[in-house]
């Protein structure tokens, strides 16, 4: 009876420890292409969504030497594989932040460059009304302002 118990404890023991080992993780850009990590996707706005598996180390139990040899093998083996895992998604990392960078200061001298657009054309529009310009000239102006406040709207 008592080796029964044993048994079943042991089993149960197994059962539970198992059973949180294995996770999910997913990974996700969304619109403006910042990448997220979370342990489930959102409803709306993603872009690029991956789905890593959460390896866990593996467990070492006490037993013979051939078995320390081969889970020594085996831990080794894991660690190496997560180490190369991480290398890689620390180069993406830096490749995405540069390609960020990059995408920041082309978006910063657009914002600058036509917001002297804008500037300079309400000038020239106000020196034109003083001037007494011609009303058609005055309207495709308007319109150049216009189209120069959306440019600054969507870059600024």
């Amino acid at each position: 009876m008592k080796g029964n118990l044993n048994i079943s404890l042991f089993v149960l023991f197994v059962l539970l420890v198992n059973g949180p080992l294995h996770a999910e993780i997913y990974q996700w850009k969304d619109a403006q292409g910042r990448t997220h990590y979370g342990d489930a996707l959102p409803e709306n706005d993603v872009k690029d969504a991956t789905k890593h598996d959460e390896v866990v180390a593996p467990l070492v139990i006490q037993g013979s030497k051939a078995d320390s040899a081969r889970d020594r093998k085996q831990a080794d083996s894991w660690y190496k594989k997560r180490l190369k895992q991480s290398r890689k998604e620390d180069k993406q990392k830096v490749r995405d932040d540069k390609a960020s960078a990059r995408a920041n200061k082309s978006r910063r001298k657009k914002c600058a460059r036509y917001t002297k657009y804008l500037n300079d054309s309400k000038a020239r529009l106000k020196a034109n009304k003083k001037a007494g310009v011609k009303p058609r000239i005055e309207n495709k102006m308007r319109i150049r302002i216009e189209q120069y406040e959306r440019d600054v709207d969507y870059y600024c």
